[in-house]
């Protein structure tokens, strides 16, 4: 699903475009979009298309510094998108995406020229081998990694570098509360 709603934007921006060349940024390396942008490049052929991979913070200067022409942005993150928002500078989505919007309805963003196209899960993976050398017992849940017994054997990726961490450390933090989550 993610990659055909992701293909009906760019084939709607690409028809849009006077230019035959499309920037897209994106805070995913370029070889997890890449696929997509070969499909979309089979039925545009004559579209050259140039794909600024950054990480979140580099992205964000890109969009409020360099002002460089950027024709879509591919990103998780919803603090790339925040000065857009504020400035008002993204341009209304296609009517065909606008219909596909609905399906969505239990997301809504911030802004309806932003499409969805995909949304990501998290949860927590156990060593067999390291939870045997250290004897504990396979954690079954959320509230079971609190156990003082796991103290020391618990590793997240850090929160400034991955939006997804951080939106998982804000999600049990927004239902547990500060001291207890």
């Amino acid at each position: 699903m993610m990659r055909y709603l992701l293909l009906l934007v760019l084939s709607c921006l690409a028809f849009t475009a006077k230019a035959q060349q499309l920037t897209i940024l994106t805070t995913f390396t370029e070889s997890t979009i890449a696929p997509l942008i070969w499909q979309f490049q089979q039925q545009h052929p004559d579209l050259e298309i140039d794909v600024l991979s950054r990480r979140e913070s580099a992205a964000l200067r890109q969009i409020t510094h360099n002002r460089q022409h950027i024709d879509v942005i591919v990103s998780s993150s919803r603090i790339i998108f925040a000065p857009l928002i504020k400035n008002n500078e993204l341009l209304p989505l296609p009517h065909q995406l606008q219909n596909r919007q609905d399906k969505y309805a239990f997301f809504q963003y911030p802004d309806p020229n932003i499409a969805i196209f995909g949304y990501s899960g998290y949860g927590f993976i156990a060593n067999q081998d390291y939870l045997q050398l250290h004897q504990l017992p396979a954690p079954t849940s959320w509230e079971m990694l609190t156990d003082p017994m796991y103290a020391g054997h618990v590793a997240i990726g850090s929160p400034s570098r991955s939006i997804t961490t951080h939106f998982m450390v804000e999600s049990i933090l927004q239902h547990y509360g500060w001291d207890k989550g």
